[in-house]
């Protein structure tokens, strides 16, 4: 919600919940925001702030990660799925020219947190998949966008990672040139169905159900899950063992902590 929010929607923010855009733009609004976005409005300086703070204290140890949004998951955050739905089917012009605006801003937010420090940035693009949007869609009007947002991404130092949320397995072959890039996938996508599709240099990361495995699970179940996917990728390599979606606050520690030694080396 803060990409919409520094773009002008309305965010409400509960007690005790994750904050909610309830304002939404209209194309034409979007549009005019996109014209000259400032990665330093609304809340978005919390964000490089955030990767500043682990830089300096963990930068020496580890990689430090961030996010940006997609350009169609931007806009549906910003508009609203339904109305960006209508505004694909009734103004694909628009469409069209609000998903490449929405890839630079996309770039802006990514080198505003590459400045501060971060290493690996994850463009999550989760509005394309379980039928949201038809893979000819996703060819022809996200992917060139979205391939570019990687790529200047890449280009600024960091190391692009594209997350899509729930079940992707329909628009993967319409991926095109993102496939080059690391590919973080959801629960709902079998590793092995993925690895069949994709180019064998993909790198994959997932998927381990982040609620009913790593939040409701104990180590043990942990341990289980993690070794059905190392076995599904073992003899295509070149796969990252990882949660298929953000883990839930509360997610008992021992449980991640089975995961790490899972990815650790396996005995035969």
């Amino acid at each position: 919600s803060a990409e919409a929010e520094a773009l002008g929607a309305q965010v409400r923010w509960p007690e005790g919940a994750a904050p909610e855009v309830v304002g939404r733009l209209d194309a034409a609004a979007l549009a005019r925001a996109l014209e000259a976005p400032d990665p330093g409005t609304a809340r978005l300086p919390v964000f490089s702030e955030t990767a500043r703070l682990l830089a300096r204290e963990l930068g020496d140890r580890c990689a430090v990660g961030a996010y940006v949004s997609g350009p169609w998951t931007l806009i549906a955050t910003a508009m609203g799925l339904a109305q960006a739905s209508r505004l694909l089917r009734r103004d694909r012009e628009m469409a069209a020219r609000l998903v490449q605006a929405a890839a630079r801003f996309g770039l802006a937010l990514a080198a505003d947190l590459a400045r501060a420090g971060a290493d690996i940035i994850m463009v999550l693009e989760p509005c394309v998949a379980g039928g949201i949007m038809a893979p000819r869609d996703v060819d022809s009007l996200v992917t060139p966008a979205l391939g570019g947002l990687l790529a200047g991404c890449r280009d600024l130092g960091l190391r692009p990672v594209l997350h899509i949320c729930g079940d992707a397995g329909g628009v993967l072959p319409a991926l095109g040139p993102c496939a080059s890039f690391p590919l973080s996938l959801d629960s709902q996508v079998e590793l092995d169905q993925a690895a069949a599709v994709l180019p064998p240099d993909t790198v994959i990361w997932g998927n381990l159900n982040p609620v009913d495995v790593l939040m409701r699970g104990d180590a043990a179940s942990v341990a289980t899950a993690c070794g059905r996917c190392l076995d599904a990728m073992a003899s295509r390599g070149r796969f990252v063992l990882s949660s298929g979606c953000e883990v839930p606050p509360g997610t008992p520690l021992e449980n991640l902590q089975a995961m790490v030694r899972a990815a650790g080396p396996r005995r035969a």
